[in-house]
This record gives C-alpha cells, structure tokens and sequence, in this order.
C-alpha cells in the first residue's frame, strides 16, 4: 500500500487544490474513500490514543485496503500522526509538553536526522505545519515520556530551525538517564525524539519547538 501512496501521492499533490475547488462548485467528494476507511474512522474515534494507532497500522499495512485513487494516504498520514502526539511528551514537574509534529519513516538520515518517508519532513517548517513555538524562559530537566506501542528511544537531538534549513546536522543530546536538560534558546530551535519501531514503519520521529 505504500508503495502506491509513493507514487500517486505527489500526483495528488499537484491536482489538490484545482480537484478541490471542482468538488466545491459541484458539491462532490474530490476524492471517495473507501467503505472500510470510513468505518475505520468511525471505530477509532473513541479508542484510546495507542489503540487507535495500532488499528490504523493494521488497516495500512493491509493490501486489502490499497485504493487506486489513494485518497486514504493522506488521511492516513493525518490521523497516525495526531495519535503519536498524544502518547509522546516532555515533563518537567506535572508540566507536560506534548509533542507538535511526528512523522514516520524507514530511514533516518544521519547528521540531520530527516524523516525519509512517504511525505515530506516538515521539521524545518514549524508554522507551515500548523506549530507554535513554546517560550522556553529557564534551564529545565525534562523527562522523556512515551506510549508509543512497542517503541524504542533510539536518541533525542537538537537542532536551529535555521540550521536545518541549511542543511546543518542536529546534535545529539545525551538521554541515557531518560531525561534531557534544556537550556532557554538564542533562536528557534527543534528537540527531536527519534524512536525505533516494528512496521509498517522502523522510525518514528516525535518533535517540539521552542524559542
């Protein structure tokens, strides 16, 4: 099913938005999902968090599912993401910092930890992708907390949105004791949780922004 998504997924890209002003003046779906996305939309809506995850993994990994259109994928990619949000955080005290992106993919590429998957790694476009930066005023120690279903910590990094925009490799923060200490930033920054995975992805990569 992925491998489909690869390909029509940038096609869709492009028709997006001429398709969806089609469908507005017509009064039609641009795309039709499938009967069982539908239903799968339906169940998840009240599982907890980690339950619908899996649901959603299950249902990609399906070829059962593949639709000729991929109208799913991005949908897919959307609700996957919303999850992982929700069972990943920063704690410092009973404060909780939820993380603001997460993607997933098979390959991480080294230095600049990007996400090489399906869709585009928007790490270096925080506002673009909806995210506000949190205000960081003083030095914290911050735990590291996650639900992720079967996930690994593989390391936590930090990096300028500048220098990813650049192309600068993240540093890597030590988090051997489950926890990182942050410092307030000079610029915006991205702390990056990269966790190993089973399928249908190795790698998911949970991020914050502060400034």
């Amino acid at each position: 099913m992925r491998l489909c998504a690869v390909a029509l997924a940038l096609a869709l890209a492009t028709i997006a938005p001429a398709s969806a002003h089609a469908a507005g003046k017509a009064g039609t779906v641009a795309c039709p999902y499938l009967p069982q996305f539908k239903e799968l939309k339906r169940n998840i809506e009240g599982m907890p968090p980690a339950a619908a995850l899996t649901a959603l993994h299950r249902y990609e990994a399906d070829p059962n599912n593949d639709n000729p259109e991929a109208c799913e994928a991005f949908a897919l990619d959307r609700l996957m993401s919303e999850r992982e949000r929700k069972l990943v955080f920063l704690a410092s005290g009973k404060t909780k910092f939820f993380a603001q992106a997460a993607f997933r993919c098979d390959a991480i590429l080294q230095g600049t930890t990007k996400c090489n998957g399906v869709f585009e790694d928007g790490t270096a476009h925080p506002l673009s992708g909806g995210s506000r930066p949190r205000r960081l005023k003083d030095t914290l120690k911050l735990r590291i907390e996650s639900a992720l279903p079967d996930a690994q910590l593989a390391g936590v990094y930090l990096a300028t949105i500048s220098g990813l925009l650049d192309g600068e490799p993240a540093t890597q923060i030590d988090s051997t004791a489950g926890e990182i200490t942050l410092k307030p930033p000079a610029s915006l920054i991205a702390v990056i949780a990269i966790f190993r995975a089973p399928p249908p992805w190795s790698y998911r990569k949970l991020v914050w922004y502060f400034e």
